[in-house]
């Protein structure tokens, strides 16, 4: 059975794009916009401030990192392809935000 959405979190933080996520309980709302809140506050002290980053999909992260020529030059090219292919292969990859409000860093 599916879970109804009774609650929609929402996050704004600049100069990223506001980003939203459904939940069944107010409770589980709150904790992912308090969580994804700080990641993003983080994030911006760190200076890294690229605009996209709330709404961005680890598939897409890794698709680019793959396509970059610097990678590409990498000794280790292929076993990154053979690492990351589990990401890349996915129709619907988890948002990077997602990761980082869970802890994974």
């Amino acid at each position: 059975m599916l879970a109804r959405t009774r609650a929609v979190a929402q996050v704004r933080v600049k100069p990223y794009k506001s980003t939203a996520k459904s939940f069944p309980t107010k409770t589980e709302a709150k904790a992912w916009a308090e969580a994804a809140e700080r990641s993003l506050r983080d994030l911006r002290k760190q200076k890294i401030d690229r605009a996209d980053l709330s709404k961005l999909a680890i598939k897409t992260l890794v698709e680019e990192y793959l396509a970059d020529s610097e990678t590409k030059a990498l000794r280790c090219f292929d076993d990154l392809e053979l690492y990351t292919g589990a990401w890349s292969g996915r129709r619907s990859a988890p948002q990077v935000i997602d990761s980082l409000s869970m802890g994974v860093q």
